[in-house]
């Protein structure tokens, strides 16, 4: 078997179809489609009952409700493709998505090819690149990355946008933990340990944005996915610790844990959570953290760290959305 596409899915009824029917029509034929229903109480079975008399690539398998992560796992335990794809139940691909990262991976021998998606807004069904294009550009021309030397490649913390050698994720033990965010260590993991990695610069996925069911547009008024997060942000740099990897990764890392923290620090639904997220997210950065951080020399997140060290919570309570809204480039004022 040459590709195994893995689909969690959960409560996708709306967008199931469109997403199943872009995997049935891959050019890549030597696939099989695993589906794991995470407990859906809406119409996904039923979709995917039907699509799955009439395609004999599909499998699937039904849990209780456990989350996107153990969803993946349970795809992954039953897959048997060379190369691993993952694709959420609202999203779509074009035809040649598959094909065209697998055929680079297979001209370089590499362990995991990155993709650059299209975000598709839901409402204006407009689209536009998730990651800096000339970015993309650069690093697809260089051929066989090393993330150890190309760190910028950690910033990149789906899982959705890579296809992966199923050999990697089994000669590492690498799976998905039991939490939200569970995309961001599987993705570290993966990338810390290979060095051949190549680039894909094309758009050929669409990762669709604005349908309330990714955990990006439920996540703000959500105090436990912020607790998920410093469970998430802790596992990864422990591993980093654990393989001698951290000082190489920092800047990405502290740069990743900083902004996203920022954005679930302003978005607390309470005082009392502000400062029980403000105090986890502090107590995993020390002065060695802060002397990288401002070596970054982005202004926003010199301050938002310095208070982290500083304890300041109060400070960082009045500051915090103005640090939010602040340009990369913006001086504080």
């Amino acid at each position: 078997m040459k590709l195994s596409i893995i689909v969690p899915v959960y409560n996708a009824e709306k967008h199931l179809e469109k997403c199943l029917n872009s995997l049935i029509n891959q050019n890549i034929k030597d696939n099989e489609i695993i589906l794991v229903d995470d407990g859906s109480v809406d119409q996904s079975i039923a979709i995917i009952e039907d699509l799955s008399t009439k395609n004999k690539n599909i499998k699937y398998f039904c849990q209780k409700n456990k989350g996107p992560g153990e969803a993946r796992n349970l795809g992954l335990k039953y897959a048997s493709g060379e190369y691993i794809g993952f694709v959420d139940a609202d999203d779509f691909i074009e035809q040649s998505f598959f094909e065209k990262a697998i055929t680079k991976m297979e001209q370089f021998n590499a362990d995991i090819c990155i993709t650059n998606p299209y975000i598709y807004e839901e409402k204006t069904e407009k689209v536009y690149p998730y990651r800096n294009m000339v970015e993309f550009c650069h690093l697809s021309k260089k051929g066989l990355i090393n993330p150890m030397i190309d760190t910028q490649v950690f910033s990149y913390i789906g899982c959705w946008d890579k296809i992966y050698k199923r050999k990697l994720i089994e000669d590492n033990g690498i799976e998905f933990p039991p939490t939200i965010y569970e995309d961001h260590l599987f993705s570290y993991k993966s990338l810390a340990s290979t060095e051949k990695v190549v680039v894909l610069d094309e758009n050929l996925y669409y990762y669709r944005k604005g349908a309330g069911e990714s955990i990006t547009d439920k996540e703000i008024k959500n105090d436990k996915y912020k607790k998920d997060f410093l469970i998430i942000i802790n596992m990864i740099k422990n591993i980093l610790n654990e393989t001698g990897k951290y000082d190489a990764v920092a800047p990405v890392y502290l740069k990743y844990i900083l902004k996203d923290g920022m954005f679930h620090n302003c978005n607390s639904t309470s005082y009392k959570f502000f400062k029980e997220f403000f105090c986890g997210l502090s107590s995993l950065i020390d002065e060695k953290d802060f002397d990288i951080v401002k070596k970054l020399d982005i202004k926003k997140y010199t301050y938002y760290c310095e208070m982290l060290i500083n304890k300041k919570v109060l400070k960082c309570r009045f500051k915090i959305r103005t640090l939010l809204q602040m340009d990369e480039n913006d001086e504080l004022k």
